[in-house]
């Protein structure tokens, strides 16, 4: 467990792959999670228990650009409290903003004025 510097959190496992391209992450670094669109006691303890036993990795999290995405982000921080990265997709997912990269033929790191024309 001491090989893992991030712990990738989303609400797909998808969502927590795409993320793990668009961003570059080593995946023999990184532990993707997904919380498979809820957020139960069961979810909470274990985030704790990968806060207490894996001591250096960082919390990525990776939820979707809406309101339900944003609930998820302000509950799993109050869980955590501490080394918690907070990323936002551009489209609705990472898996979209994933696709629409490869697809246009654009940077991972576009940006939403890119797709206006």
């Amino acid at each position: 467990m001491n090989d893992i510097k991030n712990i990738i959190i989303s609400e797909s496992i998808i969502d927590s792959l795409s993320l793990l391209e668009l961003k570059n992450l080593n995946p023999n670094e990184s532990l993707l999670c997904s919380t498979n669109g809820t957020y139960t006691n069961s979810h909470k303890e274990s985030l704790k228990y990968l806060k207490n036993n894996i001591k250096n990795a960082n919390f990525i999290l990776g939820f979707d650009n809406d309101e339900r995405g944003l609930s998820f982000s302000k509950s799993i921080k109050e869980t955590l409290k501490e080394k918690i990265i907070d990323l936002k997709p551009i489209l609705k997912d990472f898996n979209d903003d994933l696709l629409v990269s490869k697809f246009l033929r654009l940077n991972k790191n576009f940006s939403i004025d890119e797709l206006e024309i």
